[in-house]
């Protein structure tokens, strides 16, 4: 049994994962670099195109988040944060909405 929390940012509509500007400025005042991209998971290394990329649990984007509401997102998202037992996720996407699967939430086969 896990007692550890981790809070993770999804976007809960059809859509797609979009900050305002508003929370943009805020986390690069918050000292994410401004060549930034938010991701669910890093890209292979022969990928990288950006400086820095924001994971979905990391403190800073999930404070601006709580921070600044529904002032967080424009106009076809809706950003909010979803706490899930333990520290292992992964976010699950079909047209920009957006859930999460935990170890505990996966039904596995056993061969």
């Amino acid at each position: 049994m896990s007692f550890v929390k981790t809070k993770v940012v999804l976007n809960g509509c059809y859509g797609g994962f979009n900050l305002s500007e508003e929370a943009e400025k805020m986390l690069i005042s918050l000292g994410i670099p401004e060549d930034f991209e938010i991701v669910t998971r890093l890209p292979n290394p022969e990928h990288l195109k950006k400086t820095y990329y924001v994971l979905r649990h990391d403190p800073i984007l999930v404070r601006v988040i709580e921070t600044l509401g529904e002032k967080s997102y424009t106009e076809g998202s809706y950003l909010h944060v979803h706490e899930v037992n333990g520290n292992v996720y992964r976010v699950t996407e079909y047209d920009g909405n957006e859930g999460i699967q935990t170890p505990e939430s996966i039904r596995w086969v056993t061969a």
